[in-house]
């Protein structure tokens, strides 16, 4: 990045053009899209359906793609299933460090971790163990269950399982620390189970298509929309293309802006999303709580009023605001698909401080191979940055390969891949680059994934290989095995604690005269060799 400026300067009403500038991009894409399908379009339909389609394109050329990993994603969704995860690592050529009688190598190449686990979304319940030698520490009997309203887990050192309810959360919490919690807090462990969890939902993603993109689109004027025929140059070919062009004058996206932001000011159900949003990204990073504790409630509640007074002071803002040339995006078509794309828009709080954002490149959609080619500048008072991404993308008959790179000044940050598919079975490798000035180095994932019907299985191996490191001297390696089974095997809960039945002075006894204890004891025997 070029600096431009020479002295440091106030910037006014920053936090302003955060919700406009985002609307501004609305006003581009906006799920408008959604109604350009008549026989005889309009330049302002052809446009909007040139978007959406190449929306689907990428989206199916994807799943198309990933057919595979898809459709198990789907069965582990459906039906239960049991895996197995072994973690390992292999070092070389490292001197010994331990100063003791065994090396790192030997430490570490001698060290394995398997996680084995059932799983039943839909009855909601997991059962999972996990054992293995960490630096010749022995781990076993270290098994966990969770259903959607209690987790229980057993511990190499004791003979009880020890049980916690959701309901109970916030009693052994504030037990724990009287000034951070209340007692009222309360976590619902189906969130584990929810894969979904956090992310909008379907209704609240057609509620936003509905209301703000249909709303976009019919205030847009069709006079705005400009079409033409010209020929372009696209990954070395001549395409003959329609130019569609959308101007806007700043009078006409200041009105729409207004509007948005008087419609987003009153609107009750998008502010139940974002409420329900907000809560569920305060606590318990963004598991579902079956009650809010007070202090999140109030704090979604203030959170709410700012985003009224927000979106008032938008539409205030906007008088303010310059868009000194509107918003000019212009889209060249080819067979409903995007080939070229020039957008521009400058804005500011003030004539001297607007800036400008541009958009520039071209993109080749194909069902077998993709490419594109994009510069992305921006450019205000003190500063004139730009960052290129270029990517070719191809599969065909079982062969796949891809480049994707990404430049700003002196970064560099790409990734090349291989993989090849025949009779189920996927092999890759994966490489991730990052250089600066010169200086970098990359991220190796290789390995193979089998899918059959009823099972999966996977080999992966992490190396790096960067300046004073080989890929020979250090790999993280993961395999994977995975069946679909008729159902999870329950935990016998003959021996159970109830750490929620006790009182804050059972609750200290209890950890302090026997989990410590026994676990000191535990782990005395487990690495008194060392």
């Amino acid at each position: 990045m070029v600096e431009t400026q020479q002295g440091e300067q106030p910037q006014k009403k920053k936090s302003k053009l955060i919700p406009i500038l985002l609307a501004a991009i609305l006003i581009i894409g906006g799920g408008a899209a959604a109604f350009a399908f008549l026989k005889n379009l309009s330049p302002k339909e052809a446009y909007f359906q040139a978007e959406q389609k190449s929306y689907e394109h990428i989206v199916d050329t994807f799943k198309d793609r990933y057919e595979s990993e898809l459709d198990w994603a789907e069965k582990t969704q459906e039906k239960p299933t049991e895996s197995v995860l072994e973690l390992s690592a292999n070092v070389s050529g490292i001197d010994n460090m331990s100063g003791g009688l065994f090396s790192v190598e030997q430490l570490v190449n001698n060290s394995k971790l398997v996680l084995s686990s059932q799983t039943d979304l839909d009855k909601k319940i997991m059962s999972s163990k996990v054992e293995g030698n960490i630096a010749g520490i022995e781990l076993e009997n270290l098994d966990v269950h969770l259903t959607a309203d209690k987790l229980l887990v057993h511990l190499p050192f004791l003979d009880e399982m020890m049980q916690v309810k959701g309901e109970d959360i916030g009693k052994i919490l504030k037990s724990l620390d009287p000034y951070s919690f209340t007692g009222e807090e309360s976590v619902d462990f189906n969130a584990f189970f929810e894969s979904t969890a956090g992310l909008l939902s379907e209704e609240d993603v057609e509620y936003f298509k509905k209301e703000y993109g249909e709303m976009v689109f019919n205030e847009l004027p069709d006079d705005s929309f400009k079409k033409d025929s010209e020929t372009v140059a696209v990954d070395g070919d001549s395409i003959k293309a329609d130019k569609i062009t959308m101007s806007l004058s700043e009078d006409q996206v200041k009105d729409i802006l207004t509007k948005v932001f008087a419609k987003m000011e009153k609107d009750e159900k998008l502010k139940e999303i974002i409420k329900e949003q907000f809560q569920l990204q305060q606590f318990g990073f963004g598991l579902p709580i079956a009650n809010i504790p007070p202090q999140v409630q109030e704090e979604a509640d203030s959170f709410i009023e700012e985003f009224e007074t927000a979106m008032k002071e938008a539409q205030e803002g906007i008088k303010d605001t310059h868009f000194p040339d509107g918003i000019n995006s212009t889209i060249w078509v080819k067979d409903k698909l995007i080939v070229k794309r020039d957008f521009n828009l400058k804005m500011g709080v003030t004539e001297e401080s607007v800036a400008g954002v541009q958009i520039t490149g071209t993109q080749k959609l194909d069902k077998d191979k993709q490419v594109f080619d994009y510069d992305f500048n921006v450019t205000d008072q003190y500063n004139d940055g730009s960052i290129h991404i270029s990517g070719d993308l191809s599969s065909k008959d079982g062969k796949a390969e891809d480049t994707i790179k990404v430049t700003m000044d002196e970064i560099e940050v790409s990734y090349h891949g291989t993989e090849t598919e025949k009779k189920g079975k996927k092999e890759f490798n994966r490489e991730f680059s990052f250089m600066e000035s010169g200086m970098g180095g990359k991220l190796i994932w290789s390995g193979d994934a089998t899918y059959e019907k009823d099972n999966m299985n996977s080999n992966h191996k992490f190396a790096i290989d960067a300046d004073g490191i080989s890929q020979d001297m250090f790999s993280l390696n993961l395999k994977k095995d995975m069946k679909l089974i008729k159902g999870v095997d329950a935990p016998k809960e003959d021996n159970v604690k109830d750490l929620g039945g006790m009182n804050p002075e059972e609750l200290k006894s209890y950890f302090e005269m026997e989990v410590a204890p026994k676990m000191q004891q535990w782990l005395f025997g487990s690495m008194g060799g060392f």
